[in-house]
């Protein structure tokens, strides 16, 4: 069901980790009273082992938990499903607790007893954090799935410009004459629908790419 977070529509799924029976379930039933899905788990591995493939979906956790601590499951989310948001709720919530689970991918941290809307600006927060995580993912998924249209020597010479080097500088450095490089550079341009190099920069920024794939993974050509 499609719903209004505070601005924010969304069919996002909450699910709510707690060793607490009874403040499992009764954030539980605050959560579905905003008419979001729910589901409620007694521990962190039957968490992980419950999260979707993908999916709208944020993590709402207590920190304090003998099987699995909320900061531990923070740290596995931010490690292996990071376009997962997690909120963090405690009754010994201070200042240096928030801090560092800020640091550690935290979206927010709400000291118990918080108010319904402590609760429910957290999870505007998240709903917001997670439509951002999946665009990424999903701009990141469609540019790796082009580039790895790429031959090897289009990637090479791609790489060469977009570093800002000019065509001549890039025929120095690989060897190769300035009309192969004018020749991988266009086909390279006409796989990924782009114009220019510098297009290709963006949508590496958009996607939160920091490096480029390996060469060796595409095609000699």
């Amino acid at each position: 069901m499609e719903v209004s977070v505070a601005g924010v529509v969304t069919d996002i799924h909450v699910f709510i980790v707690d060793d607490d029976s009874g403040a499992r379930t009764s954030l539980g039933r605050l959560v579905s009273s905003f008419s979001l899905e729910v589901s409620l788990f007694s521990s962190g591995k039957e968490l992980i082992d419950a999260l979707p493939e993908n999916g709208r979906c944020l993590v709402i956790s207590d920190v304090r938990m003998f099987d699995m601590p909320g900061m531990e499951i923070l740290s596995w989310i931010t490690q292996h499903r990071s376009e997962i948001p997690v909120v963090l709720v405690s009754a010994y919530a201070d200042v240096d607790m928030t801090v560092r689970a800020m640091r550690s991918g935290a979206v927010a941290v709400l000291r118990k007893p918080y108010s319904e809307e402590e609760l429910w600006d957290a999870i505007r927060v998240a709903v917001q954090a997670n439509d951002a995580a999946l665009a990424s993912l999903e701009q990141k998924t469609s540019l790796l799935d082009r580039l790895l249209t790429l031959s090897e020597r289009e990637m090479n010479v791609l790489k060469c410009i977009a570093d800002g080097k000019q065509h001549k500088q890039c025929a120095a450095e690989l060897g190769w004459s300035l009309r192969t490089i004018e020749k991988y550079r266009a086909e390279a341009l006409r796989k990924l629908g782009m114009t220019s190099p510098y297009e290709l920069v963006r949508e590496f920024m958009v996607a939160g790419l920091t490096e480029w794939p390996d060469v060796r993974e595409f095609n000699n050509d």
